[in-house]
């Protein structure tokens, strides 16, 4: 606006040295115009003369002015546009460090309670696990027994199925203890061979 305002004072002194110019020019013509006396009349030529070449340098010096004014003010606007634009740059930058150091805090913070979280349900999931684990053990432990009972029970009907064709054999004699033992090995073994384990 400053600029705006030079420029302007600067035309007005160009139009005022202008305005002088004229009116000595007028005032020129107008004794001109008169009869002249022999005796003003190289004196008035050659003050009209003078106030033209004074009013010209007059004007000369005010456009100098203005032209140094001009200079002057572009040379103060750019050094406060510099200075306004150092201090915004510096401004966005601490705004911007500022807003940084803000996000990094946030994220932080989230990291810290997702992290939490996820303790918390890793935690929650190893003792689910740990109970399903012994859930499993147990029912396997269960099936084991129930299948070696089942196992121990169908060997015991082998048994005792093979016992009347072995008493049958051993009736009409007496057995010896070493016979007898070796009829219950055999009723193993076949139990054994048909795949009944103990």
């Amino acid at each position: 606006m400053s600029d705006v305002l030079l420029s302007t004072f600067v035309l007005l002194l160009a139009l005022l040295a202008l305005v002088v110019s004229m009116r000595l020019l007028r005032i020129f013509l107008h004794r001109r115009a008169d009869p002249p006396s022999p005796a003003h009349k190289p004196s008035a030529a050659a003050d009209a003369v003078g106030v033209v070449a004074a009013a010209k340098v007059q004007a000369e010096k005010i456009i100098r002015g203005a032209d140094l004014i001009t200079r002057r003010t572009e040379q103060d606007l750019k050094k406060t546009l510099q200075h306004q634009a150092e201090t915004a740059a510096r401004a966005a930058e601490e705004r911007l460090q500022d807003m940084t150091n803000m996000l990094q805090k946030t994220v932080e913070q989230h990291l810290a309670s997702y992290t939490k979280q996820l303790a918390k349900h890793t935690t929650a999931m190893e003792d689910e696990l740990k109970r399903i684990s012994e859930k499993e053990r147990t029912r396997l432990r269960k099936e084991i027994s129930a299948y070696q009972q089942r196992r121990v029970s169908a060997l015991e009907q082998e048994i005792i199925d093979s016992l009347p064709g072995i008493i049958s054999r051993a009736a009409g004699r007496s057995i010896p203890l070493v016979e007898h033992e070796k009829m219950v090995s055999e009723a193993l073994k076949r139990a054994s061979e048909s795949g009944w384990n103990l």
